[in-house]
C-alpha cells in the first residue's frame, strides 16, 4: 500500500513537479528517474541494497525503492529518461542506485520550494522552478526557440487530439506516426528523427504522455478508470493503470475518487 497526505502535483508533457508534506511510498519502481529533495528532514529512501536518508537524491530509472518521510516536507521531479532534462544530467546519477546530491545546490530555491509546497506557483512559475532544479545539478539551461514549422503542426494535432473534450481513437503508436507524417510530407522515420532533434524527447513518448494527460484529467474530472482509459485511448482500464504505474510508481486509483490527496495543477 502506498499513502501520500495532501499534496500539489504540477504536471506537463514528461514532466511531474510534486510538492508534498510527507511521503510513504512502500516499495515500487517506475520507468522515470525522480530528483527528491527535502525542505526539513532527511528523506528516507530504502532500495534492495542501501538503507539512508538524503536532504537531496537521484534516484535513477527502474530503481526499486521505498520513501518512508510520513512527515517530512519534500519537492520530487519525475523526469522522462529519453528527455533533454535528464540527459542533461545523466553523467552525475549512478545507474541502478540513488545518488545523493548536496542540499546547498538548492538554497536559492527554497522560498519557491515552500510556495509549490502550498500550491501558490503558476504553471509558468512551476515550469521554471523544474528547469532551475535541473540547472542547479548540471548547469543545463532550456533555450527557447522556433521550432521547425511542421514539429509546430504536429503538435497542433497531438493537442486537438488529446484535448479534455475530444474523443480519441485507439489507434496504434505506429500507425499514428505514419498517420502524423503524412500530414506534414514527411516519412515516419523522418518525423521521428525531427520531432526528437527539436522537441527533445521521442514522438512516441511524447504521444504517451499526451494520453496519460487526457486520463488523469477525465479521472479528475470524475470519470471512472474504464472511462477514461477508453476516452484517452487505452485498450482498457488494466492497460490505463499499468501505463500509468509505470510511468509513476504507482495505480491511478490511488489518487482519485471521493476525497483525493493530491490537487493536480495541469500545466500545458
Amino acid at each position: 500500500m502506498v499513502e501520500y497526505q495532501k499534496g500539489h502535483n504540477y504536471i506537463w508533457n514528461s514532466h511531474v513537479l510534486y510538492a508534498a508534506p510527507g511521503m510513504y511510498a512502500e516499495f515500487h519502481e517506475h520507468y522515470a528517474a525522480s530528483i527528491a529533495v527535502a525542505l526539513d528532514k532527511p528523506i528516507h529512501i530504502e532500495t534492495r541494497s542501501t538503507d539512508e536518508y538524503y536532504q537531496a537524491a537521484i534516484v535513477a530509472p527502474n530503481v526499486y525503492h521505498q520513501t518512508i518521510s510520513p512527515d517530512t516536507p519534500i519537492l520530487l521531479l519525475l523526469l522522462d529518461p529519453e528527455s533533454l532534462a535528464y540527459q542533461s544530467l545523466e553523467s552525475k546519477v549512478l545507474p541502478g542506485e540513488v545518488t545523493s546530491l548536496e542540499s546547498s545546490l538548492f538554497d536559492g530555491l527554497r522560498p519557491t520550494f515552500t510556495r509549490a509546497l502550498q500550491g501558490e506557483l503558476n504553471c509558468s512559475q512551476a515550469r521554471q522552478l523544474f528547469d532551475s532544479v535541473i540547472q542547479c545539478i548540471s548547469g543545463f539551461t532550456p533555450t527557447k526557440r522556433v521550432l521547425d514549422s511542421r514539429v509546430e503542426q504536429i503538435l497542433r494535432e497531438l493537442r486537438l487530439t488529446t484535448d479534455i473534450e475530444t474523443d480519441i481513437e485507439s489507434l496504434t503508436e505506429s500507425l499514428q506516426v505514419a498517420d502524423l507524417a503524412s500530414k506534414v510530407n514527411l516519412s515516419a522515420d523522418r518525423l521521428m528523427r525531427l520531432f526528437k532533434e527539436e522537441m527533445g524527447i521521442p514522438i512516441r513518448r511524447f504521444i504517451l504522455w499526451r494520453r496519460i494527460l487526457k486520463a488523469v484529467h477525465l479521472l479528475s474530472d470524475g470519470l471512472n478508470l474504464t472511462e477514461a482509459a477508453h476516452e484517452a485511448g487505452f485498450a482498457d482500464s488494466a492497460h490505463l493503470s499499468r501505463t500509468f504505474k509505470k510511468n509513476f510508481g504507482i495505480q491511478p486509483s490511488f489518487f482519485f475518487g471521493s476525497n483525493p490527496l493530491m490537487k493536480f495543477h495541469f500545466c500545458d
